[in-house]
């Protein structure tokens, strides 16, 4: 009985995770002027190779807007703290991404993401060896 309590909350849980794109692109949905927005709600959680969710969308049919959220959402959900557990380091950030380049994201947003980040990166190292000296 116990176990059973167990998988029954454990399949609501993860009933609800998947819920929350479509309630999201739901409460937004009569906003003017979103149009974009609401793709990138709607799709955020599918995935490059179709296994995602709501929809099981793949490659070009996840509007862009959407596979860039996936990329910018994944970033931020590793690199922050959690509640439980510690933020990821950057240089493992972006092996992760590159790790599900192809799959869970789309390659060639990725490689602009993490081109993008490097970028940055070392501007800023650039900035802080200009300020102590």
């Amino acid at each position: 009985e116990e176990t059973r309590k167990c998988v029954s909350r454990w399949y609501a849980r993860l009933f609800l995770v998947a819920c929350h794109v479509t309630v999201g692109e739901v409460l937004i949905r009569e906003v003017p002027h979103l149009t974009e927005v609401i793709q990138a709600v709607a799709c955020h959680h599918e995935r490059f190779d179709g296994t995602g969710y709501p929809r099981a969308l793949g490659g070009d049919a996840i509007p862009k807007i959407g596979r860039i959220i996936a990329i910018a959402d994944s970033y931020s959900a590793m690199r922050l703290d959690r509640p439980y557990r510690k933020g990821m380091g950057q240089d493992r950030v972006l092996n992760e991404l590159v790790a599900g380049a192809g799959t869970q994201f789309d390659p060639d947003i990725v490689r602009v993401f993490v081109e993008l980040l490097l970028e940055e990166e070392v501007l800023h190292g650039a900035e802080r060896l200009r300020t102590a000296a």
